[in-house]
Formats: C-alpha cells, sequence, structure tokens
C-alpha cells in the first residue's frame, strides 16, 4: 500500500511540473507575439511612432498640393512680378515649429547667420505630420515685388537665426538654390527673335548668290 501512495505521489508530481513549463512556454509565447506586432507597426496603438524630421526644403510656383502627390515639381527661376513659395518634406510622425528664412545665396558654413530678404521677414510656421513621409506647404515666402539676384531658402528649426549642423538648405554648395532675373518685355523678346530670324535668312541668301 505504501509503495502504491509513493508512486502516486511521484505521479502527480510530474504532471505538476509538465503542467507549469507548459504554461510558462505559453504565456512567454503570447508576450513575444505582442512585441512582434508592435515593431511591424510602430506607428500603430501600442507602438513607438518614427522619428519626426525634417529632411528637404525646396522653392515652388504656389500651386496646390494633393495629400498623396508625386514629389511636388520644384521652381526655381522667377520673375520680379512672382511670388516664391517653399515646400517641406519630412518623415515621421509629430508637429513642430520652424522658421522659414529666404537669404541672399551662400555657401552655408554652419553658424552662419541668417538674414531673410522679403519685406516681411522670415516666416514662422508649425508643421504638423499625420502620414509619412509627408509634404507641407506650400508657404508663401517672398511676395512679389522681389529683387533681382540669387537666393537660398533655409530651415531654422531651433529659432535663433543662426544655421546649425544639420539644419536642411535648398542648395547647401555654393551653387544658388533661387535665381530671381529680369523680366524682359515681349516687345524686346519678339524685336531678339525677329533679328535672329533675319539674320538667319539674309546667311541662306548671300550663300545662294
Amino acid at each position: 500500500m505504501a509503495l502504491r501512495n509513493k508512486r502516486k505521489w511521484i505521479f502527480l508530481s510530474i504532471l505538476i511540473v509538465a503542467l507549469s513549463i507548459g504554461i510558462t512556454f505559453a504565456l512567454n509565447g503570447l508576450n513575444h507575439g505582442s512585441d512582434k506586432n508592435s515593431n511591424e507597426n510602430p506607428s500603430g496603438l501600442g507602438g513607438n511612432p518614427p522619428p519626426f524630421n525634417i529632411v528637404m526644403v525646396w522653392s515652388h510656383d504656389g500651386s496646390p498640393i494633393s495629400p498623396n502627390p508625386p514629389t511636388p515639381p520644384s521652381k526655381n527661376i522667377f520673375l520680379p512680378h512672382e511670388n516664391i513659395y517653399a515646400v517641406i518634406k519630412t518623415t515621421g510622425l509629430g508637429s513642430k515649429t520652424i522658421r522659414i528664412y529666404i537669404v541672399e545665396n551662400d555657401s552655408w558654413r554652419e553658424g552662419a547667420s541668417l538674414v531673410d530678404v522679403s519685406h516681411d521677414g522670415y516666416n514662422e510656421v508649425t508643421i504638423h505630420a499625420t502620414t509619412t513621409p509627408q509634404y507641407h506647404g506650400p508657404f508663401l515666402i517672398w511676395e512679389t515685388p522681389l529683387t533681382i539676384g540669387n537666393y537660398d531658402i533655409v530651415m531654422d528649426e531651433n529659432l535663433n537665426g543662426i544655421r546649425d549642423p544639420g539644419e536642411k538648405v535648398d542648395d547647401s554648395d555654393v551653387d544658388p538654390g533661387v535665381f530671381v532675373i529680369p523680366d524682359l518685355p515681349l516687345g524686346s523678346l519678339m524685336a531678339i527673335v525677329a533679328s535672329f530670324v533675319a539674320m538667319a535668312v539674309f546667311s541662306k541668301h548671300a550663300r545662294t548668290r
């Protein structure tokens, strides 16, 4: 009888240990599956959204931007009677208040001061990124009349009036990002074209003689 009771307790002990191990593995599997799902959808519920970043800025003609466009085209040559707009591309989710400067063209070393050339100074805007990537704007940064010259657009992300490391420029090299050129009257343009046509006809006539 004692031997039979001993075997019963051994069997119950093994069964309890096996059940405990099985329950432990099952709980670990559920937790691992939950972590995996949150990593696959970092912007969804229970996950961390990707970090917010400004990745690009360029000049634009001011035409509307649809919610899901291809990259909006840039316009970098303007006449004095046109307005200059800026478009900003972001990645990640979030909000940020920034200043948009249009400045004299420079090679834009870090630490350079920003002096806006437009009539009303820099534009301070708050951008809200709800999808990634996302395009923001167009923002009117220089209203007509424009001054003939070469310019750049600079993002001042910490609002200190200085181009700090990592702050985006529409063209960070020495080449300008924006050109404002003289407005050639239509009559003058037609006169120049007519002159070239006349020269070409005269040259052809002279060769045939």
